[in-house]
């Protein structure tokens, strides 16, 4: 019998269909993958089981009773159900026991808060996830998937047996995605169900049971995760058959080095490393955390200073960390963590325009409605969903459009470099290939590309050059017939 069971869901908005008959099973003990592209269906069918959105008809069982139609979100907690999303709402300043008991409260001792009956309480907790983590621990020390364990032993108390994971390893390096496989079968043998929301495919085999596709509001496929392929799994989510990646060239253009990186090196990048980007090239950086991978990136975006090294872009020094010299030089910068570069609350066209200075315009703070028609032209030609959505709330966008918003406003600064950081988090199948075009076009009229990338797949496909970095120095450069996501994966794990 299954623990969960959603039948017949329907959800329209105004005119739009985002649930037109969806049925969706979890059986007990259970880590049931959930998957769809950008206005599948995904989130409005998790709203609705959490009570957050009301569906229009439709049947939702937990342990065989039936939930009302008009449930809150407290009715869905006491039926032993809790969400752990993409932002963790983990304090890095506070331990692990500190921030766990700022969800479920203090231990307390004669009125006063048991500091150390709290950490046993947490101990406890993560042990039943087989987690040997210390309680004392600062959460800003703990690495990403160490992160998402906290959050799950967050919610994880004595009633809890269904738990939704949304998204929340969309910023996690491929193969730390896979230490989590321990956390969720121990929670499985205790009796927890998961439902694990995501657009990172490969991840799901190995952590996942079943899988479950949406695609326009409608239920494509159910499987078992061990009877199915990542190609099929593809084809379920876009609707055809995956097609081959045009980025890769046999040779590129003799040029002149565009970008020249000498000897930089600090933080967990140990080892000075040094390398150059011709234009018309699509330089793949990749490693695991801890590889020294995350501040190399950083530096390359203008966002952090190493504690040696130079960068030049086109025989000129630019000073780490200034984003003036760095705009100055033709560089523009994308980063997949939207929090950190776009404005949620903010219209579209102040996102997109965030200094309301056009450059096909001479006039400086140009008239509202020259900016709004302005942005409204490029978001069409570039097929930005929904149409004339300049005067929308960025929020109001998909993740997939949010992300191609980014690329357009790095674009408008006519770029001759490109540093991209992780650039497709968080997005489906179909949107990254809309991004890729775009990536791949830059490329073709040569603007040196950057592609800091922790997803192996993604920087396989998409790169020319491949940079592999492990234990704070850098373990291999691949091209070519070598340049595949097993040889990836094998170089970052090699040891030092």
């Amino acid at each position: 019998m299954s623990i969960l069971e959603l039948r017949d869901m329907h959800k329209r908005y105004g005119g739009a269909s985002a649930l037109a008959g969806v049925d969706f099973a979890l059986q007990p003990a259970e880590v049931h993958a959930l998957l769809g592209g950008n206005g599948a269906g995904k989130s409005t069918l998790i709203k609705i089981l959490a009570g957050v959105e009301r569906a229009d008809s439709g049947i939702i069982e937990i342990h065989g009773k039936a939930l009302p139609q008009r449930h809150r979100p407290y009715d869905v907690f006491q039926a032993g159900v809790r969400f752990v999303h993409q932002d963790l709402a983990l304090f890095d300043e506070l331990s692990i026991a500190e921030n766990i008991a700022l969800e479920t409260g203090y231990a307390r001792r004669r009125g006063l808060i048991d500091y150390r009956r709290t950490e046993q309480i947490v101990q406890q907790k993560l042990a039943r996830m087989d987690s040997s983590l210390a309680p004392q621990t600062l959460v800003g020390r703990l690495s990403q998937a160490e992160k998402v364990i906290v959050a799950i032993a967050r919610v994880l108390d004595r009633e809890a047996r269904i738990i939704v994971l949304d998204e929340v390893t969309a910023s996690l390096p491929s193969p730390e995605a896979a230490r989590l496989r321990g956390a969720l079968k121990a929670a499985q043998t205790r009796g927890v169900s998961f439902i694990y929301v995501t657009h990172r495919i490969e991840e799901i085999f190995g952590l996942c049971d079943q899988v479950t596709v949406l695609a326009n509001g409608r239920r494509v496929a159910t499987d078992r995760v061990d009877a199915i392929d990542r190609d099929i799994v593809i084809s379920w989510i876009v609707g055809h058959e995956k097609g081959v990646s045009s980025a890769k060239l046999t040779t590129l253009p003799e040029a002149k080095e565009r970008v020249s990186v000498r000897a930089v090196c600090g933080g967990a990048l140990h080892k000075p490393i040094s390398f150059s980007v011709r234009p018309g090239e699509i330089l793949g950086l990749t490693g695991l955390i801890g590889s020294g991978y995350h501040e190399l990136s950083m530096w390359l975006a203008g966002l952090a200073i190493p504690a040696a090294g130079a960068l030049l872009v086109d025989n000129v020094p630019i000073r780490f960390g200034w984003r003036r010299d760095f705009e100055s030089a033709g560089c523009q910068v994308v980063l997949g963590d939207r929090a950190a570069s776009a404005f949620a609350d903010l219209f579209v066209r102040e996102n997109l325009y965030p200094i309301r200075v056009l450059r096909s315009s001479k006039v400086i703070l140009p008239s509202l409605a020259f900016e709004r028609n302005t942005a409204n032209k490029l978001l069409s030609r570039n097929n930005v969903r929904p149409p004339k959505c300049a005067d929308m709330p960025l929020r109001a966008l998909s993740g997939g459009n949010q992300q191609k918003l980014l690329f357009l406003r790095a674009l408008e600064g006519r770029p001759r470099l490109l540093v991209l950081v992780d650039p497709t988090a968080g997005v489906d199948v179909g949107g990254r290939q809309e991004l890729y075009q775009m990536l791949r076009a830059q490329a073709a009229h040569g603007v040196a590309v950057i592609l800091a990338s922790s997803d192996f797949d993604e920087v396989e496909a998409e790169a020319h050059r491949v940079l592999v970095l492990g234990a704070g120095r850098l373990q291999a450069t691949l091209s070519g017939a070598d340049l595949t996501a097993a040889r990836l994966m094998v170089e970052a794990h090699r040891p030092s």
